[in-house]
């Protein structure tokens, strides 16, 4: 094993992004690695550094010196940690939670999606979906004409999540302020926090919560670059009041994605593109199963939707990418 040539992965460089991802790819696509990757699966998502040779001299029934095997890993996991594969702590080696093929589980509850969905329905039953509708396009009338467009956006987007059933948070408390994070509106656009105050799991890993951390704006002219770095900026900020909440980034725009090409680069690996008009087909979607009397849409599908897309780099989401996987459920 040991004279499998590394080469062709040292070539592809580490210059930017574009070739940071070509790196990712020949890499999860070199069998020690992945093997490497299905081991820390079968273990939890972690290991100590000093078990993982024995593993993978187990696993190829190499006859390695002490010296030779440490090297091997060391070039492994420094692979594994510039794709962002893999994250290093200290003696242990933990895999990315995005590359884990586990779907979210909830924890203590038998299934928190129908409990979610049963609020929806009692939602819905209390406050006619239709009206709710209603008051949104309203809203949409004035958009381009008013001089705050972006505080009206965001007032169309928290009526439109409830809908979905995330609690939206659009204004700033005294838990908020204690830790520096503002949802305060900004000129085109601004802050919101979607969260499900649920425990879950995600495979090994236990998180309080869940939230989603959305830049929001109006325009629609591409979503801007700058909106990357600041909704990256309100998920630290998120994290300092939720520390064990697992956060998603989301930019929302009237477009259909993301600024210049470059933009894109900027965004991968893990911020989103969440068009407009992809949560009004979520939405309309919600309103006919709730009118069919068939299962309601629930956050955790719209959350396992942007888990599968960033594990296929497929950052700025589309109605026919979410069409085709809500088909196969």
């Amino acid at each position: 094993m040991l004279k499998d040539s590394y080469i062709g992965v040292l070539r592809l460089g580490k210059e930017d992004e574009r070739l940071k991802r070509l790196f990712e790819e020949k890499l999860l696509g070199y069998t020690p690695f992945k093997k490497l990757v299905k081991i820390l699966e079968a273990s939890g998502g972690q290991l100590r550094k000093d078990e993982i040779g024995d593993y993978i001299q187990a696993e190829f029934n190499a006859d390695w010196k002490q010296s030779t095997k440490s090297q091997y890993v060391k070039v492994l996991l420094n692979w594994g940690s510039y794709a962002d594969i893999l994250l290093l702590k200290g003696d242990k080696v933990f895999l990315n939670p995005k590359y884990a093929n586990a779907p979210i589980k909830s924890v203590g509850v038998e299934n928190y999606s129908e409990s979610l969905e049963k609020y929806l329905y009692d939602y819905f039953c209390e406050k006619d979906p239709a009206e709710l509708i209603r008051e949104i396009e309203e809203l949409e009338k004035v958009l381009d004409e008013s001089k705050k467009s972006g505080d009206k956006f965001e007032e169309i987007l928290v009526k439109l999540f409830r809908m979905l059933g995330f609690s939206v948070r659009k204004h700033t408390g005294i838990k908020e302020r204690s830790v520096g994070l503002s949802y305060d509106s900004k000129e085109g656009g601004g802050d919101l926090g979607l969260f499900v105050h649920l425990p879950v799991k995600l495979g090994t890993e236990i998180y309080e919560g869940i939230t989603i951390a959305v830049e929001s704006k109006a325009t629609q002219q591409g979503a801007p670059k700058k909106a990357i770095d600041q909704v990256r900026t309100l998920s630290k900020q998120i994290k300092k009041l939720y520390p064990n909440y697992y956060i998603l980034k989301v930019v929302v725009s009237r477009s259909i994605g993301f600024e210049p090409y470059h933009a894109r680069d900027k965004a991968y690996p893990e911020v989103i593109h969440l068009p407009y008009d992809v949560i009004k087909y979520f939405v309309k979607l919600q309103t006919e199963r709730f009118k069919q009397n068939k299962t309601l849409i629930t956050p955790f599908e719209i959350i396992e939707i942007m888990r599968k897309a960033i594990k296929e780099g497929r950052l700025e989401l589309t109605q026919r990418y979410v069409e085709e996987i809500l088909s196969k459920d």
